[in-house]
């Protein structure tokens, strides 16, 4: 008895993988945000930061489908994960430091954007692998539904504009009992390295 695409191991493993990594990806861009202004609070360089990220998904996208009709889609997928994690875990241990510095955070994403985009037209096309032809239209179906869940920012409780970021950032001391828990905790960190620094 045929159970649809969620009847196939391959897909469901694939579905389950993408969706964690999505998930993940938009927390990140949030955390990013943030931290760029705890580093910096401009505005300016947030746009500079996340225009870096995006950019190169922009130019790169194309020659990402070319590759991924040339060569293993996984091991092309492999690889833009393993640059993609290497790029935000630099970014992290860089903030996490202090050490962190606008250029630097700048280079990481734009690598990051390039993975991306090399990524995602593999992403696409790996998936009529996962599942029987006939239920391709279902799974392309619960793939986006799981894209567009996890894209939606307000689940994290707020907008993801840079002004809007910015704004929230501002005024977080006087509504923090309000503030979303993501929010609460950069202001915490905050806290914490002014502690740190005071004591020195």
């Amino acid at each position: 008895m045929r159970g649809g695409a969620w009847g196939q191991r391959s897909f469901r493993l694939f579905f389950f993988g993408q969706g964690i990594s999505a998930v993940g990806d938009r927390i990140v861009s949030v955390a990013l945000a943030f931290a760029v202004l705890d580093l910096t609070g401009s505005v300016k360089d947030l746009g500079i930061v996340l225009a870096a990220q995006t950019a190169p998904l922009v130019l790169f996208i194309l020659l990402g489908g070319v590759w991924s009709d040339r060569v293993s889609r996984r091991a092309l997928m492999l690889a833009s994960d393993l640059v993609r994690a290497g790029a935000q875990g630099a970014s992290a241990a860089l903030l996490v430091t202090g050490s962190a510095h606008v250029w630097q955070l700048v280079i990481l994403q734009a690598l990051y954007g390039t993975a991306a985009a090399f990524f995602g037209p593999a992403s696409v096309a790996r998936l009529p692998q996962t599942v029987a032809p006939a239920d391709l239209q279902q799974a392309n179906a619960l793939m986006a539904i799981s894209a567009n869940t996890s894209v939606d920012r307000r689940w994290l409780g707020f907008s993801s504009r840079p002004s809007d970021l910015a704004g929230a950032w501002r005024s977080m001391p006087a509504r923090s009992s309000r503030a979303p828990p993501s929010l609460r905790i950069c202001r915490f960190r905050s806290s914490l390295l002014l502690v740190r620094e005071r004591a020195r």
